[in-house]
């Protein structure tokens, strides 16, 4: 039984392989690799943890140089559901550049023993652990200085939440997974508050979280495939030592499915079935996996331990998993150290493109942003005068993918920044609260008539095609009291957004769960609609027919960067339900939305002066 098991699981390894690797040959060349200015030395073995769990391990280092040279360590952390195997090429690049460039395979995925845990202590502890050998081995030139030895981390989505999570902090709480040997990071695609991320404003991202349940039980199979399509396509490999290659890597796919730690699962039951009394515990288990608590135990804004590792963090726009909310509030959390945000305009899978497989197109804006990456780790790691610490804190897409049409900023906010109020009203959006008042009834059912997806249209650039032209909403039929719209006077002038659009809502909800999902679009003159921002709710614990406000917490959505037109409408719509993004509540429930005087709902957008 387990040989034909076996045999079934290589033979749709084999197939997709086939499948992926035609792509990948049909591709251009990579973009342009670093210059070889050192040959390499790499060593590959197997490192033993302090609990005795052993980890797959690559180390790269410059050999030709002067006696008694050493050089910074930098270290690649891959993203969830893969293995060090996305990192390898880039590794030995940076060795090539006068790096020490450490790869290894976090616990419990491809080939690593142990059992996946989402961004543990334990995990953590692995990483200072990993940092700690490569110093201590006498056969790796790690550059030391009074701290120890001088390091630089990076990674892509988990290996992003690392990156930040081990950057030093100005008088660390016990527990705290940070380590002061960091001198540079540069987390790329991820975030540091995972409360945000995962369960905004009390609304569980479904679609997201069950994505990442599933690829972590996948995770050995999706790392054998990235593995295998590697050796395919690695060129300085003859066809026996790609089969001895092939075999190695089939040999590490024991068990296809790979053992996860409970927790994550239970985290994800207690939000489905909306178990109150374990609330606390599930946000305590996304607080100790976020940076902005060990910056600010009570992540109300205040950092009693800034950052004080020079930060480079690097998203998208339109990440799905990690909002651009997220990268940009961990930079009011290092006021004590140089820190920058590049925002460009992809997606979570996107802003990959281009980064890990040799041969994939990617697009010249992230050609770019990685030379950022590199510029950050040769000043704060090599102390080069190339200016890096001189860039403004904020730099991001507007529009164009050219690298000089990026804004810039000194602050975030932006200076200038103003709050501008649009008041529901019946169907509208005013510029002042209705006197007479009024009030829209919605209802609650679980479902809408509309199907929501993630952003996902720039997967084509991995091939070198352009984007996709893909609604995230697609509108099927209309079911009444599930979804109302308020919508503006044309506009009488231009204006701009920059960031997070709030909603301060009153209403009474029959059900002690109230789920509302906000929409805002640009609707120009011709009819066109152009969605500028999301976002999720959920009133918990709510007492039936009691009257709630979100004015000291008001509702917060995902942030955009957006130009409104002279002449067109801005419409925000609010629904009940974002399937397939967000666990439903299924509970028939009316929601009595008001607006008047005494209850003035409201949209509250961040304009920005002209220009930015």
């Amino acid at each position: 039984m387990r040989f034909l098991l076996r045999r079934r699981v290589m033979t749709v390894a084999i197939a997709v392989l086939l499948a992926v690797s035609s792509l990948a040959l049909a591709v251009a060349p990579a973009l342009g690799a670093p210059a070889q200015t050192y040959g390499i030395k790499t060593i590959e073995e197997r490192w033993a943890m302090s609990d005795g769990v052993r980890l797959p391990v690559q180390v790269s280092y410059p050999v030709n140089t002067d006696q008694g040279t050493d050089f910074p360590l930098v270290v690649f952390i891959h993203p969830w559901g893969f293995s060090s195997t996305l990192y390898e090429q880039m590794a030995k690049d940076y060795a090539k550049r006068g790096y020490v460039g450490l790869i290894y395979t976090v616990r419990g995925f491809y080939g690593a023993e142990g059992a996946i845990d989402m961004i543990s202590s334990r995990t953590m502890a692995d990483l200072s652990e990993m940092i700690t050998l490569a110093s201590e081995d006498a056969r790796i030139p790690v550059m030391e200085d009074a701290k120890g030895p001088v390091v630089g981390v990076t990674g892509y989505s988990m290996g992003a939440l690392h990156s930040i999570l081990v950057t030093e902090r100005k008088n660390p709480r016990p527990g705290d997974p940070c380590d002061p040997r960091i001198r540079a990071s540069v987390p790329w695609h991820g975030g540091g508050d995972l409360l945000f991320d995962f369960y905004p404003n009390n609304a569980l991202k479904f679609f997201t979280s069950a994505q990442i349940y599933a690829t972590g039980y996948l995770s050995n199979f999706i790392s054998f495939a990235v593995k295998a399509l590697y050796v395919l396509v690695d060129g300085s490999l003859s066809p026996r030592g790609k089969l001895s290659a092939f075999v190695k890597a089939f040999q590490q796919l024991t068990p296809p499915i790979n053992n996860m730690t409970p927790e994550l699962g239970w985290c994800l039951s207690v939000a489905m079935q909306r178990r109150m009394s374990d609330r606390d515990a599930v946000m305590q288990y996304f607080k100790l996996r976020s940076a902005r608590y060990w910056c600010d135990e009570e992540m109300n804004g205040t950092a009693e331990h800034p950052i004080v590792t020079p930060t480079l963090f690097v998203n998208g726009w339109n990440d799905e998993i990690f909002y651009a909310n997220d990268n940009l509030t961990m930079l009011s959390y290092c006021m004590d150290a140089p820190s920058r945000v590049i925002l460009n305009r992809h997606t979570h899978l996107g802003g990959a493109n281009g980064l890990f497989l040799n041969g994939m197109v990617g697009t010249g804006e992230l050609a770019w942003i990685w030379e950022e990456t590199e510029e950050w780790f040769d000043h704060f790691l090599k102390g080069e005068e190339n200016g890096a610490e001189d860039e403004p804190a904020v730099t991001y897409w507007r529009g164009s993918d050219d690298p000089a049409a990026y804004g810039n900023a000194d602050e975030f906010p932006l200076a200038g920044t103003s709050d501008r109020s649009l008041y529901l009203g019946t169907g509208k959006l005013n510029a002042r609260p209705s006197a007479t008042g009024g009030s829209e009834t919605l209802v609650n059912l679980g479902f809408t008539g509309s199907i929501s997806m993630p952003p996902t249209n720039d997967i084509t650039e991995f091939l070198g095609m352009p984007p996709l032209n893909m609604p995230m909403r697609m509108k099927l039929l209309q079911i009444p009291f599930t979804e109302r719209s308020f919508v503006s006077a044309p506009l009488a002038e231009d204006f701009t957004i920059m960031g997070a659009p709030r909603l301060e809502l009153y209403y009474r909800s029959a059900q002690p769960f109230a789920q509302i999902i906000p929409w805002i679009y640009e609707v120009e003159a011709s009819g066109k609609q152009t969605l500028v921002s999301r976002g999720w709710y959920e009133g918990q614990g709510l007492t039936k027919g009691a009257p709630v406000n979100t004015k000291n917490n008001p509702i917060e959505m995902v942030m955009a960067h957006h130009k409104f037109k002279k002449g067109s409408r801005i419409r925000l719509e609010l629904s009940t339900a974002d399937l397939l993004m967000t666990w439903p509540y299924t509970t028939y429930n009316t929601i009595q939305l008001s607006h008047n005087t005494a209850a003035p709902s409201r949209l509250i957008l961040p304009v920005v002066p002209d220009g930015s």
